[in-house]
C-alpha cells in the first residue's frame, strides 16, 4: 500500500490538478482510494469502470481493432484508456488500470500482469507490472502502484 496517500492529495491540491480514472480489473478500487480522503472533490472528477471489451469500446472509444490485435490487457489499451477518460471528463490527468488479477491466465496474459496508464500534458505513459498474490492482493497492489506512479508524475511535472 502507498505509505502516504495524503502526499498524493497534497500535491494534487497544491498543483490544482484534476484526476479521472478508467478502471478495468480493479472495478472502482482506485477511485475508492482516491476519494478516501475528505476533500477529494478538489482533485477527483470521476471515473469509468470498463470491465468488458464492450464497455471499453462504447464508453471510452477504444477501437475494436486495437482490442482484437492487442487484447484488453495491453499497453496500447492502457494508454488509450488513460487518454480517453481524461478527454471525456476534462481532467488534467487520466489514470488507467487493465490486467489479469486471476484466478486463471487469459491466453498469453499471466495472472498478475497489469498495465497502468497515465495521461498527462498530452502524453500517455504506460507501465507494465507483474504482481503476485491472491486476486484481491493483485488488485490492491495495482492500485497502490498506480498511486505511486501518479506521485512520481506529480513530483516530476
Amino acid at each position: 500500500m502507498i505509505k502516504n496517500l495524503e502526499e498524493v492529495e497534497e500535491l494534487l491540491t497544491q498543483k490544482k490538478v484534476k484526476v479521472s480514472v478508467a478502471e478495468s480489473m480493479t472495478g472502482g478500487l482506485l477511485a475508492q482510494k482516491l476519494t478516501s480522503i475528505s476533500g477529494s472533490s478538489r482533485y477527483f472528477i470521476g471515473g469509468v469502470i470498463v470491465y468488458s471489451d464492450y464497455a471499453k469500446e462504447k464508453l471510452l472509444n477504444i477501437p475494436h481493432s486495437i482490442l482484437k490485435v492487442h487484447g484488453a490487457i495491453s499497453g496500447e489499451v492502457a494508454g488509450l484508456l488513460a487518454k480517453n477518460v481524461s478527454n471525456l471528463l476534462k481532467s488534467d490527468i487520466g489514470l488507467s488500470i487493465t490486467g489479469n488479477a486471476g484466478p486463471i491466465a487469459q491466453g498469453s496474459k499471466p495472472i498478475g500482469l497489469v498495465y497502468i496508464g497515465i495521461y498527462f500534458k498530452g502524453n500517455s505513459i504506460v507501465f507494465e507490472e507483474h504482481f503476485s498474490g491472491s486476486r484481491e492482493e493483485i488488485r490492491g497492489k495495482a492500485c497502490d502502484k498506480t498511486l505511486q506512479k501518479l506521485l512520481e508524475t506529480l513530483v516530476g511535472g
